[in-house]
């Protein structure tokens, strides 16, 4: 799973929506340019976020994730260069590990989900 689809399932989990805009570049002399899509959330509120990237910010993970769990740990190994998390939700206990703490994380939700 690529890091677009595990924010995209851990955004749903928080409770956001998701709009995708599609945006076609436009040059000065009136050439058309390529087409790309732009992922936009709304909150639980139905106010528009922006983008969203948990994968890439513990603080996102902590701010709309933790609060949905019973409890969240993170921390490194020693001697390794590997961080590793473990999330609970009810009875299930769930471990991630990955090169930065917020993707340990984000692997350890996804497993719960």
């Amino acid at each position: 799973m690529d890091k677009r689809e595990i924010n995209k399932r851990l955004a749903e989990f928080a409770g956001f929506t998701l709009e995708i805009k599609e945006y076609e570049a436009s040059f000065v002399d009136g050439v058309k340019g390529e087409v790309f899509t732009v992922d936009l959330w709304a909150d639980t509120e139905g106010e528009p976020y922006g983008q969203l990237d948990f994968t890439e910010s513990l603080d996102a993970c902590f701010k709309w994730l933790e609060p949905k769990l019973k409890q969240v740990k993170v921390g490194k190994h020693k001697g390794s260069e590997l961080f590793f998390a473990e999330a609970v939700k009810d009875f299930s206990i769930r471990d991630g590990e990955a090169e930065t703490p917020a993707l340990a994380l984000c692997q350890a939700i996804i497993k719960l989900i």
